[in-house]
Formats: structure tokens, sequence, C-alpha cells
């Protein structure tokens, strides 16, 4: 018994934290009061897995070709590969394993923006979105020369391995320091460890069932409950602009690399920055989406609110669907005249800048739409993302299956392929336009 109760009274350094912060917080519960290298220590766990992401993919483009040759078959079986990675983000077991793959990897989406939700308050989760995002854009722009330079010095095989590796020692960091950031509501009694049933021990009980008495009980998981919050307006059209302006950036990074090499005479290393000029755009357009959103919502009076079912609903989360309204401005025009651009044999730059221009308008709308999701759906934010992430790879998926952008390319040329392109873009802005001018009445928001 002295063993057992030595080990009970054992607690970890960040147990220890916690109980503190509760103390100084009288008893309460709140990440959002933790210090803030405490949550950027977090910030930064969480946005491992981000990296990870994008690598799983674009670590493959240098390979396809060994793949086709190795299992012998077509570029449409290739392409199926990484339609399977997207709808669960060789032969019948690389199917398989790719599939739990991205399975393990799309949680990472969803989960982080429900952590940052917890962390920060409304006027820095833009900024901390942003943060988090830094290391899925940075793979991006570099994942395919790492996988080129693996696959010609140990094989394609090789790249599944480093995957491994790499998720490996994320999942030990993450087991081993990322403590729990659950952030009950306000009003709900608190306990030190959120995560844990209280049980509370019951003077002279009358019988054993009343020994001891739950005050947190445990939620049932149904994995289907994210999908009601479609029936939501404004939630299904940010979604859906969401997702065609992750579409448009897809398609996008498969067009750059094969038209500039087409239009232009290119050494491999130009043929790099042509890669990475609208990544660099979409880096760009994550912070300037964050910050500027963020001040926009500190500037928001927090009076602008209604009760709402025992809750209150407050006006901010609708600057931020402002912000990639404006910000998506930008990107019909640009992604219409890349094509164009490169049709008439311009000066190289002149389409890299267009791309670029494109790249912040179009991360800029994703950011603005996730922080959206993030702030309107108290409570439910991990769902709402997952929604998204959902629906934005599902449209890729179209794309690479059914649309099948090359064939488009080869048949319609790039100028009409990209005007295409624009089209879309201003249906996604159109949606924006909806949720902006909807959002208070859908939401039940005062305005007066």
């Amino acid at each position: 018994m002295t063993d057992i109760d030595e080990s009970l009274q054992q607690k970890s350094s960040s147990e220890d934290e916690e109980e503190e912060h509760v103390i100084k917080s009288g008893g309460h519960f709140d990440p959002q009061r933790w210090p803030y290298l405490k949550k950027f220590r977090i910030l930064f766990l969480i946005s491992l897995p981000t990296f990870l992401t994008p690598l799983s993919h674009v670590f493959l483009y240098p390979a396809m070709l060994e793949i086709k040759r190795d299992f012998n078959t077509t570029t449409e079986f290739v392409n199926l590969l990484f339609a399977i990675f997207f709808i669960f983000q060789g032969s019948t077991e690389l199917i398989i394993f790719r599939a739990l793959q991205s399975l393990g990897i799309s949680a990472s989406f969803s989960l982080g923006g429900g952590t940052i939700s917890d962390l920060f308050i409304p006027s820095e989760r833009g900024r901390a979105y942003a943060a988090y995002l830094i290391g899925y854009f940075v793979a991006f722009a570099t994942g395919p020369f790492i996988g080129e330079f693996i696959t010609q010095l140990l094989g394609w095989r090789w790249i599944f391995y480093v995957l491994a590796i790499s998720g490996g020692v994320i999942l030990l960091l993450l087991a081993s320091f990322l403590p729990e950031t659950f952030r009950p509501s306000e009003g709900s009694l608190r306990s030190i460890k959120p995560h844990k049933v209280q049980i509370v021990r019951v003077e002279n009980p009358t019988s054993p069932s009343e020994e001891s008495t739950s005050f947190i009980q445990r939620k049932r998981y149904n994995p289907l409950s994210p999908l009601k919050l479609l029936l939501q307006l404004n939630i299904t059209l940010a979604i859906l602009s969401k997702s065609v302006a992750f579409s448009i950036i897809y398609i996008q990074s498969i067009l750059i690399i094969e038209e500039f090499s087409s239009f232009y005479d290119l050494s491999n290393l130009t043929i790099v920055l042509t890669y990475m000029s609208p990544t660099v755009g979409y880096l760009i357009g994550n912070f300037i989406t964050g910050k500027y959103s963020d001040v926009l919502v500190k500037h928001e009076s927090d009076d602008t609110q209604v009760i709402k079912e025992d809750k209150p609903v407050f006006k901010f989360p609708v600057m931020r669907i402002k912000v990639a309204y404006y910000s998506s401005l930008l990107v019909p025009f640009f992604i219409a005249s890349l094509g164009w651009l490169l049709r008439n044999r311009v000066h190289v730059a002149i389409p890299l800048i267009s791309t670029f221009i494109a790249g912040i308008g179009l991360q800029s709308q994703c950011n603005g739409v996730s922080t959206y999701l993030i702030d309107a759906c108290p409570g439910k934010s991990a769902s709402a993302l997952a929604l998204s992430e959902f629906f934005s790879y599902l449209l890729v998926v179209i794309v690479i299956l059914i649309i099948r952008p090359l064939e488009v390319l080869v048949l319609l040329g790039i100028g009409w392929t990209v005007s295409i392109m624009a089209l879309f873009s201003f249906l996604s802005i159109i949606f924006l336009f909806i949720v902006l001018g909807f959002d208070a009445r859908w939401r039940g928001v005062n305005t007066l």
C-alpha cells in the first residue's frame, strides 16, 4: 500500500504547473491565462505534424516515374495514390498504408485549430494560426527537392521510411510534452485536470453507490455530429469558399512547373524558384491575414453580442470573413493573367509576380475562413476545421480523378484553363460576400 500511495502522490512538472495556475486563477482551469512562453511551446509542438502533411505528398512528386516503373503501372494508378492520401487525409498494400498514413496526418489540422482556440483569446488567434502553419509552407516549398534528393540517393521507398521515422519522433514529443488544454465553458464546474472525472467522497454514505459522486460526465463520441454544423449556412458557405481556394492552390502547384518548363528554357534552379514563388506568397498572405484580422477583432466591441441558448454570441468572427473577402479579390485577375502571360511568352519575372500575388490572396482567403470557423464555433472549432479539411481534400480528389487538370490543359491550353480557375475563384468570393452580409442574422448577433 505504501508503494501505491507514493506513486499516487508523484506528479509531473507539467501537472504541478497546472495546479499552481489553478490556485492562482481562483480554482479555474484556464489555458488562456497560461504564460505566453508555455502557450508558444505548445503551439510549436502542435505545429510539428503540419510539417509532415505536405511532405507526405510533395515528397512523392519526383518519385512518380520510378513508382510507375517499379510497379509496372499507369499514371492513373499513381494519381489514385495521391487521391487516396487526400480523401483519407503500387500495389494493394501500398494503397492501404497510404490511406493509414493520411488518416494520422489529417487529424493534426482540426485538433491543432481546437488547441489554438483553447490557448489564445480571439484577438490573438489569427497570428497564432499563422505561426502554426509556418512548418506547412516551409515543407510545401522544399518538399519536392528533398524528395528528389532522397529518391536519387536512396530510392523512393526511403521517402516512406523518412516519413515513418519523422512521424515516430513527433509522436514521442507530443506524448511526452503536450499537456491537456481543454477549456470548459464559462460557468461550468472546473477541475485541475478537466479531461478527467472529478470524484468527491461523500461523508457517511448510505450505500456503496453513494460513496462517491462524479461531477464531470464523459461525453458520448459521435463521429457524425460535426455534420450538424452544415445546417448553418454561414458555416457551409465559408467551407465551400475555402475548399475552392484550396483546390486552386493545388492545381496551381501542378501547372506551374509543367508550364514554366514548357514555355521557357529554364535551368533547374530557376524551375525551383518558379515553384517557390506562390509558396512565398502563401506564407506572406498567411501572416498578413492573421495580423490584420486580429487588429479588427481587437477593435470590435465586446458589447456587440446577444445571449442565445444561454451563451453569448459575438459579432467579431465576421471580421475574419471581411479580411478573407477583400484578400480574395486579388485572385481571379492574377490567376487569369498567369495563363495569358505564359502564352505570350513575356519575361519570366512577370508571370512569377502574378503567381506570387495570387498566392497571397489564396492563402489569405483560406486563413481567414479557418480562423472564422474557430471563432464562430466555440466549443466545436475542431469539428468545424475537420469539416473544412474534409471538403477541401474531397474537392482535390475530384480534381485529380475526374477533372484531370493536365488533360484539360492539353485540350484547352493554358489561357482558358486558368480562366476557368479564375471563374471558380470568383464563385468562392460570392460565397464569402453572402456570409459577410448575412453572418449576423444567421448567427443571431445583435448588431444594434
